[in-house]
């Protein structure tokens, strides 16, 4: 007797479905209707914190000095008295005091009520301070001479306030206040060149304007306050904004036009330390992980309050009414809670970009505006190094939301042993012709070539302890305003197709992927989550449920083929349903 192929069954079925789905057939017929997910969550109560909050960052050791050495420290950050500088000026020990503020330049007038320097010392040979304090500060700028001359900046800042600066940003901020080379308020490049090494303890930065112009460049500052902390020994800072109103044109560029306006924002508790890993290479989620699950239980944030958002450009408008974010810690479990709310994305007519030709399709389906809420609950058990996602719900334009919940096991254990091997991803570095011969050039090559093998092979054998231990999640197409309904539309407008020929091509591709795949374990998946999907996209309003119910829990690697086994489904428990 011949025995059956479970695989050839599959690919008549899929064939003949295939053919019928063009006329509308291989309905799943009357169902329950699925209950209506709902995404609104409730405020997490937090409240923004002041200034007052983060005063401990501001304190200082009291430093002794001479005046001597004092004096020989403010020349090397070109602060010593000359023609163009007036202040009144007191020297005690290592702090100077100038009163009166005044320097001049071909550039500009540059004034304060008060500049105090606490602490003038020096770090690894060169000069800096324990704390800057800025009054009531002023500078006008110019270019041009005699009839051209134009104004360039107006800038005043309330109280300026730095806590222990690097010495390179310490120079810089002396140039700032005297108008010295290199404090251009427009120059990106360099502050983007400071940025890679400057750093401090402490900003406090209170009721600043800002009116710029140059060339075609405009710019409009309005900030009530910003307050920063940043704690090296723990690897934690604070962070809090109170009102920015940002507005930047250039007459060179229309497209090159953005305004921003926040009303506050409080960030308490960043774990500076995973961010510096990714900045260097290791992966951002595999650190957040590792310090989640590690004994300690390391929170990435305590607290972040972010206020209304609006941003403006030329492309696109985006307005946020706030997101909420707090983290708890109670014995082994670390619990952190987020809530979106409404963010509005407004696409516009922007001249020569990809978007410029189908605005008006956009817009006749209502996806020229787009709106975004959601919320998530994860908690994180050192103990048991287990990951769950409970009730993680996402609504897109209030066409389509989601509704997931998940566990997996092994995360800290992954990152744990990808930590132990000491590999980041390498980067790619080819020098010029000039520099190298062409064989030195392949070498290089070669050498990034075996460095990302061996990366890769690292990263996959630390993944195989990560197990999916189960998931559920509810993707729901909203009656009566049916985002897929929407989709096709917007596609059948554009291709001049109608939105039957093109359901009936995606649903045929969908069945032919399943006899075209070219493995057991993509042919199961297919068919598996292919018949709910032709399902799904076929009647508008429905809720298509994915379920994965493993006996035990699976490791991720075996979905992968990086256990360097045949990737199966069959363990996951896998199963579609659509209401």
């Amino acid at each position: 007797m011949v025995k059956s192929s479970r695989s050839l069954r599959h690919y008549l079925m899929a064939g003949l479905c295939g053919s019928a789905l063009l006329m509308g057939a291989c309905s799943g017929g009357d169902k329950t209707p699925a209950e209506e997910i709902t995404v609104d969550a409730a405020s997490l109560e937090l409240s923004q914190a002041d200034a007052t909050a983060l005063s401990r960052y501001f304190q200082v050791a009291p430093r002794s000095g001479d005046e001597a050495t004092t004096l020989q420290r403010l020349d090397s950050l070109e602060l010593s008295a000359s023609e163009d500088m007036s202040a009144g000026r007191v020297i005690d020990g290592s702090t100077v005091s100038f009163t009166d503020w005044r320097t001049t330049s071909e550039d500009g007038t540059y004034t304060a009520d008060s500049v105090t320097l606490i602490g003038l010392h020096e770090e690894d040979g060169q000069t800096t301070f324990d704390k800057m304090i800025v009054n009531n500060f002023a500078a006008l700028t110019y270019e041009g001479e005699g009839d051209a001359r134009t104004q360039t900046a107006n800038v005043n800042v309330e109280e300026l306030t730095v806590v222990s600066p690097t010495p390179d940003l310490a120079l810089a901020l002396a140039r700032m206040i005297r108008g010295a080379d290199g404090a251009d308020v427009l120059d990106g490049d360099a502050a983007n060149e400071l940025s890679d090494t400057a750093s401090f303890k402490a900003l406090h930065l209170k009721a600043m304007t800002l009116d710029a112009a140059e060339g075609g460049d405009i710019a409009k500052a309005r900030v009530g306050q910003i307050v920063v902390g940043n704690d090296a020994d723990a690897e934690e800072a604070d962070l809090i904004v109170e009102s920015i109103d940002f507005d930047f044109r250039s007459d060179d560029d229309a497209a090159d036009v953005f305004a921003l306006k926040m009303d506050g924002m409080t960030a308490l508790g960043l774990d500076t330390s995973t961010t510096q890993s990714a900045m260097q290479g290791t992966p951002l989620a595999g650190g957040l992980f590792e310090n989640l699950l590690s004994p300690s239980g390391k929170l990435p944030y305590r607290q972040i309050d972010l206020g209304t958002v609006d941003f403006r450009s030329a492309m696109f408008d985006l307005v946020m009414d706030g997101f909420e974010a707090d983290s708890d810690v109670d014995g082994v479990v670390t619990t952190l809670r987020s809530v979106l709310s409404p963010m509005t994305v407004t696409i516009k007519d922007a001249a020569n970009t990809p978007v410029a030709p189908y605005m008006e399709v956009l817009r006749n389906n209502g996806l020229d505006v787009i709106t975004l809420k959601g919320s998530q609950t994860m908690t994180m058990n050192s103990r048991t190094d287990r990951m769950a996602v409970s009730d993680a719900r996402i609504e897109i334009d209030e066409g389509l939301r989601t509704r997931c919940d998940y566990t997996l096991d092994g995360i800290n254990a992954a990152a744990a042993a990808m930590k132990a091997t000491g590999l980041t991803p390498p980067e790619l570095f080819i020098t010029t012709e000039g520099d190298t011969t062409q064989e030195e050039r392949e070498a290089q090559v070669a050498d990034y070539i075996a460095a990302m093998e061996a990366y890769n092979a690292a990263q996959a054998e630390a993944n195989s302890k990560i197990r999916i231990v189960g998931l559920n999640c509810d993707v729901q197409d909203v009656p009566g305003n049916s985002l897929v309904e929407r989709g096709y539309a917007v596609a059948s407008e554009i291709t001049g197709s109608p939105v039957a020929v093109l359901k009936g091509s995606a649903k045929t591709a969908i069945a032919l992927g399943s006899m075209m795949a070219p493995s057991e374990f993509e042919r199961d998946l297919m068919d598996t989550v292919g018949s709910g999907l032709i399902d799904f996209i076929d009647t508008p309003g429905q809720t298509m449920r994915i379920t994965m119910a493993p006996e035990n829990p699976v490791p991720i690697t075996s979905l992968t083929g990086q256990a360097g086994e045949e990737p199966t489904i069959k363990p996951l428990g896998l199963s579609v349903e659509v209401k």
